[in-house]
């Protein structure tokens, strides 16, 4: 499935080694196959973020969306995946972009996470923002 290129959302831009940020919109991509469509509410602050701002370490090109970790509630999920449904609470490590792969960074509004990557249900005796920081 294509993106749809009238419905956007919005990413936080890393535009060279050291910064500076820009907010930019983009097409929202649907999830492949095996991905879920996140819709973040919360995003947790990881070393590694820093270390990728000031070094440029694991990024191939420019801009780039920083973030390790985030929770939010699945909006839509791939035709391969079994376990989570929309509306779902999650958790999950989206360190894709970190890892220098096309996926990933949880500096946005939405994010594509495979699901054979660190995703679980949010527990229900935490907050979403809680659950940003344990991947």
């Amino acid at each position: 499935m294509a993106p749809n290129p009238t419905e956007t959302t919005a990413q936080l831009h890393l535009m060279q080694k050291g910064g500076p940020f820009e907010v930019a919109r983009v097409p929202k991509r649907p999830p492949a196959p095996d991905q879920l469509l996140i819709r973040q509410h919360a995003t947790a602050l990881n070393g590694l973020d820093l270390k990728q701002r000031d070094s440029g370490m694991f990024i191939s090109r420019w801009p780039h969306v920083l973030g390790i970790e985030g929770a939010g509630v699945v909006e839509a999920v791939g035709s391969d995946v079994r376990n989570f449904r929309p509306g779902d609470e999650i958790m999950a490590c989206m360190a894709g972009k970190a890892r220098g792969e096309d996926w990933g960074g949880s500096y946005r509004e939405h994010v594509n996470v495979p699901v054979s990557f660190f995703v679980a249900k949010k527990p229900n005796n935490i907050s979403i923002e809680e659950a940003a920081s344990l991947p």
